[in-house]
C-alpha cells in the first residue's frame, strides 16, 4: 500500500497480472468493470423489489428477485472464469 490517500479513491480496480505467451512472461493491466456493473444492476434489482413489495406489487417484486438471481449467478460464472486466468 502506498501513503497516497488519493492513490486510494480511484473508481477503477486495476489488476495486474502476468500471463504467459508464446513461452514468454508479459504483463497485463485489466480494469474488471463488468462484474461491477452486473453486481450493481443485482443490487438495484433487489432494491426495486423491496419497493415493489411495499407497494403491493408482488408480480414485479417476484420478477426482479428472479432477475437479481440470474445477474448474480451470470456474476459469479464470469468472475469465476476470469479468477481462474490466473
Amino acid at each position: 500500500m502506498s501513503d497516497d490517500p488519493q492513490e486510494s479513491l480511484d473508481l477503477f480496480d486495476e489488476h495486474e497480472e502476468i500471463v504467459s505467451e508464446d513461452g514468454k512472461k508479459v504483463k497485463r493491466k485489466g480494469i474488471f468493470l463488468l462484474p461491477n456493473l452486473l453486481t450493481t444492476a443485482a443490487l438495484f434489482a433487489g432494491f426495486f423489489s423491496i419497493i415493489s413489495a411495499i407497494n403491493e406489487n408482488f408480480i414485479y417484486a417476484g420478477m426482479a428477485i428472479f432477475a437479481a438471481q440470474m445477474l448474480d449467478e451470470f456474476t459469479k460464472s464470469l468472475w469465476g472464469s476470469v479468477r481462474q486466468l490466473k
